[in-house]
């Protein structure tokens, strides 16, 4: 028994999509039919990049085209296409003259979080980049011990009629 491509189609119409909206087809998410006397092959399109979200595509469009026959054999090729995301921003004021923010953090101490800053800071400034650390840890600043500024301390600036820290510069 061969089927048509059409009577695919109007099998697959009762399909919703992954986003509920409308059915697979109107959506596009099936892009592709093809129908070689049992062989029946559809390319599909989904978000949702899981083996969960392919395995269910596949059984539905199996369980929708078997209803026109049988003996039918289904090739379905799933390709997931998931949209990027936007770059998170950081929100509050921008700080004039600072581009890009780099944070370093664990929730653990002793796994190399001031030896990975400064070695990134290195290789950015290596590179041209204008790079500035803010060390954090108050229980055991290592960062100015790793650049020999260990004996060096910020000194208080007025800037614009506000005191300032004045970074320490190696």
């Amino acid at each position: 028994m061969s089927i048509t491509k059409q009577a695919v189609i109007d099998a697959l119409e009762t399909l919703a999509s992954t986003a509920g909206k409308s059915s697979s087809i109107e959506n596009e998410s099936i892009k592709n039919i093809q129908v070689f006397g049992n062989e029946v092959l559809i390319d599909v399109t989904i978000s949702n990049p899981t083996l969960q979200a392919k395995k269910k595509i596949e059984a539905e469009i199996v369980g929708a085209i078997e209803k026109l026959g049988s003996d039918l054999d289904i090739k379905i090729n799933v390709n997931a296409v998931v949209p990027p995301k936007a770059a998170p921003q950081i929100k509050g004021k921008e700080i004039p003259g600072i581009r890009n923010i780099i944070a370093i953090a664990s929730g653990k101490g002793g796994v190399g979080k001031s030896t990975v800053t400064a070695n990134i800071a290195v290789t950015l400034s290596k590179m041209g980049f204008k790079v500035g650390i803010l060390d954090a840890d108050i229980y055991g600043p290592s960062i100015p011990i790793m650049f020999d500024v260990a004996s060096e301390r910020p000194l208080s600036v007025e800037v614009n009629g506000k005191s300032m820290m004045k970074p320490v510069e190696n």
